[in-house]
């Protein structure tokens, strides 16, 4: 079985009924059942095929993709299931700030049914 290391989100893929939770200090997020990594990262970073700290998590199902707040990496991000790397949502990965530009640790997100995201940044 995968430890979970400081799991702080959890979400359920309506398509399988999988489920899947971040795991924010590994940096990863792991499918259950059956318990595999459903995203590899490359370490904590801020490269577009790694994680710094996922605090929020959301499931699009019409794009089968997550939509993450990268908390420690300033930014939203989605990252479509079988890919290997993000597409940039918001902010300026690495570089915070509280402009109409820049976030600085997002912390939560919302979809809403036109698919229009929300995203509550914590400073």
């Amino acid at each position: 079985s995968l430890a979970l290391t400081a799991p702080s989100a959890i979400v359920r893929n309506p398509n399988t009924g999988d489920f899947y939770i971040a795991a924010s200090i590994s940096d990863q997020i792991i499918s259950y059942p059956p318990g595999a990594i459903a995203i590899v990262t490359n370490r904590s970073g801020n490269g577009n095929n790694q994680l710094n700290t996922v605090i929020g998590l959301v499931f699009d199902d019409y794009s089968n993709s997550f939509v993450m707040a990268n908390y420690n990496g300033h930014s939203v991000v989605r990252w479509r299931l079988g890919d290997r790397q993000w597409s940039l949502i918001a902010g300026m990965p690495g570089t915070l700030g509280n402009t109409s530009s820049l976030l600085q640790r997002p912390i939560g997100l919302a979809m809403d049914p036109m698919g229009n995201i929300y995203c509550a940044d914590a400073w």
